[in-house]
């Protein structure tokens, strides 16, 4: 009988597709579906255009998603930098920056573990076959993408410094 890993391969190397009997599938389908309906939540709250903004007495308020606030369509006082996008409906009222903001989220360290064993089962889970061929890491599509996270921080970072 031979032994199921192999040093030079750095996984366990198993003939069957998985040696567990649990749901270890479960958690990963849980992150895709958590993770899809933010998105859809997030993308309908872009959307609205609406219930952004709170000028209270005691404090003013200005939800992330809308900030810094650009179009015509945004309250005066949520514009600190200008008003200088259309007001079309297809369009964001925050159109420039909740890219970055999203996509630093995105890319985010933090939640790389969740989404590439939920979205791109790598690795699918522990004393499961791998179902990829080569491990590439970061260094192909769609993981490259990932490299980019330094930036977008640079830029979420002046961003919210504008909020100052």
């Amino acid at each position: 009988m031979s032994s199921t890993t192999d040093a030079s391969t750095g996984r366990a190397q198993i003939s069957e597709r998985t040696l567990r009997t649990d749901r270890w599938w479960l958690p990963p389908l849980l992150n895709v579906a958590g993770l899809g309906l933010w998105v859809v939540y997030a993308t309908v709250r872009a959307f609205m255009q609406a219930f952004y903004f709170t000028n209270d007495q005691n404090y003013s308020y200005l939800t992330p998603f809308y900030s810094p606030c650009f179009s015509v369509g945004c309250y005066p006082e949520a514009s600190h930098f200008g008003q200088f996008l259309p007001d079309w409906w297809w369009l964001p009222y925050a159109a420039i920056t909740l890219p970055f903001l999203l996509l630093f989220r995105l890319t985010c360290y933090y939640y790389r573990k969740a989404y590439y064993r939920a979205f791109w089962l790598s690795p699918p889970a522990c004393a499961v076959a791998e179902p990829h061929k080569k491990y590439t890491g970061e260094t192909r599509f769609p993981l490259l993408g990932q490299n980019l996270h330094r930036y977008f921080f640079y830029i979420a970072a002046l961003i919210s410094l504008m909020g100052l």
